[in-house]
């Protein structure tokens, strides 16, 4: 699973469709739709529920999103504390 792959899957759940999230991202939907299906198996999981009309989040992904949203505004302020204390 990669970093890039967890911001994917909160762009999935935003659109609620991995087409959409993909355009947001500036990437081909089978690259989205292979990222998804990378996290679900590192995961042990299905993530969202996928009908041909509509997609949404599992109650796996219900539980999961918050920590995965979390888990990426850490590493941002982690990131911009690093910054910081190259600037002084």
């Amino acid at each position: 699973m990669l970093l890039e792959d967890l911001y994917l899957v909160l762009k999935v759940a935003e659109f609620r469709s991995i087409t959409a999230a993909a355009e947001s991202l500036d990437m081909r939907t089978a690259t989205a739709s292979a990222a998804l299906k990378r996290v679900e198996a590192s995961l042990g999981v299905d993530l969202f529920i996928r009908t041909t009309r509509h997609l949404r989040l599992s109650s796996a992904g219900e539980r999961y999103l918050p920590h995965c949203q979390q888990a990426l505004q850490t590493l941002a302020l982690a990131k911009q504390n690093v910054k910081g204390d190259l600037d002084i």
